[in-house]
């Protein structure tokens, strides 16, 4: 399942990099056992999906720009919530949050893993038309075009809403999905012009992100 074994090293360096930030209000704060649940959930989903996804040999400009916006968002979206929760001062859950946060979380990770899963070989970070490049329409692709891109957004919203972090929530989460529906766009630009009509007859009778609506 783990394609590159030199990600077994570079991966933990770079996460424990992002996580410095949470940890370390965490400590200075006291919290909670429950505090620390939607930390570890977020943690879980990224480095699976960071482990198993294929890297592409093609080149990708649009893919460094992600990775500069990725560097300096991803430790915010990470440390930000628990930031907020000790300025505030509050040192309780409120459960009437944290449990939906916790199950927006949960269900995040499901459509980022089961996504991944039915992508295989196609889901790489890149921009680019691979040369054996396929149509995914089944599973969850027959319904949304964008399954794990909506997988992310729950996570990360369930993340901060279970923290009860709503500043943090909007502010991170509005300058992400901006960056994905700029991606999206150049997505179904390639994916049109490989594919054609039958793409064109895909998006006809698919959403992007959320069933029925959008």
């Amino acid at each position: 399942v783990f394609q590159h074994p030199a990600k077994l090293i570079l991966v933990p360096i770079v996460f424990i990099f992002f996580n410095c930030l949470a940890v370390s209000v965490l400590m200075i704060k006291g919290s909670s056992f429950l505090e620390i649940v939607p930390l570890v959930i977020l943690n879980g989903i990224v480095f699976y999906d960071l482990l198993t996804r294929k890297r592409s040999k093609e080149r990708d400009n649009f893919n460094r720009i992600a990775l500069l916006i990725s560097f300096f968002i991803f430790p915010v979206a990470i440390g930000s919530p628990y930031l907020e929760v000790a300025l505030r001062g509050s040192k309780r859950i409120d459960l009437v949050f944290f449990i939906p946060g916790i199950l927006t979380e949960a269900l995040g990770g499901y459509l980022v893993i089961s996504s991944r899963r039915i992508l295989g070989t196609m889901g790489t970070p890149s921009l680019v038309i691979e040369k054996n490049h396929v149509l995914i329409n089944k599973g969850l692709y027959k319904h949304i075009r964008n399954p794990m891109y909506l997988g992310f957004i729950c996570l990360l919203i369930g993340y901060s809403i279970s923290l009860c972090a709503f500043i943090s929530c909007v502010l991170t989460n509005t300058i992400i999905i901006g960056y994905l529906l700029k991606r999206t766009r150049i997505e179904e630009k390639l994916l049109e012009e490989k594919f054609g009509n039958e793409y064109l007859a895909y998006k006809k009778r698919t959403k992007r992100f959320i069933p029925w609506l959008y």
